[in-house]
This record gives C-alpha cells, sequence and structure tokens, in this order.
C-alpha cells in the first residue's frame, strides 16, 4: 500500500516537501492544500513587497513559471487543492475537514 501524505500549506515549504518526497517514494500518494490560488511563491520577500522594496509581486514567483495546481499536478506529480481552507484535523481518524473557497 503507497504512502499517503497530506500537506497543509503553501509558501516554499510545502511545495518543497511535496516535492523532496516524491523524489523519496515515487509511489507516495501526495496532495497539498493551500488557501490561496497561488502555491508557491518567496513568502519571505513579503516585508519588502510591503514596503515597496520590490515593486511587482511577480519577483516573489522565482521566474517566469507560474507555480500553480497545473504546475504541480503535471510537473512535479502530487494533487493540489487550491482555494481550500483546511478547518479541522481528526488524526486517529486521518481525516480532514476542508473548505473550498472559490
Amino acid at each position: 500500500m503507497a504512502l499517503k501524505v497530506l500537506i497543509i500549506g503553501g509558501v516554499a515549504a510545502g511545495p518543497k516537501t511535496a516535492a523532496r518526497l516524491r523524489r523519496l517514494d515515487p509511489d507516495a500518494e501526495i496532495t497539498v492544500v493551500e488557501r490561496q490560488d497561488l502555491l508557491s511563491y518567496a513568502g519571505c520577500g513579503m516585508p519588502y513587497y510591503i514596503e515597496d522594496i520590490i515593486k511587482e509581486y511577480k519577483e516573489l514567483l522565482g521566474g517566469e513559471t507560474i507555480r500553480n495546481a497545473e504546475y504541480f499536478r503535471d510537473q512535479k506529480g502530487f494533487t493540489v487543492y487550491d482555494q481550500t481552507e483546511a478547518l479541522q484535523i481528526d488524526r486517529k481518524a486521518k481525516k480532514v475537514t476542508v473548505k473550498d473557497l472559490r
């Protein structure tokens, strides 16, 4: 039986963790839940954007490739539920209650 992993949260750490896990276990079932529609960006640069040192938010994206749900599904092989909020985690039952924010 394949390992099942749910990662809650995107920005830099969530997708990085999912991609590393994919390399370690190609058969794992990996799912990421992220509240925003943009899954991966350099969150550590946000204060510079707020202070107007970085003029365009696109500079936080790390290149020309938009790293959205389709990108991670097609290029990295894991499922992303964007614009989805994790509301409750039941560790014993291994269930997470989510809300679609669309």
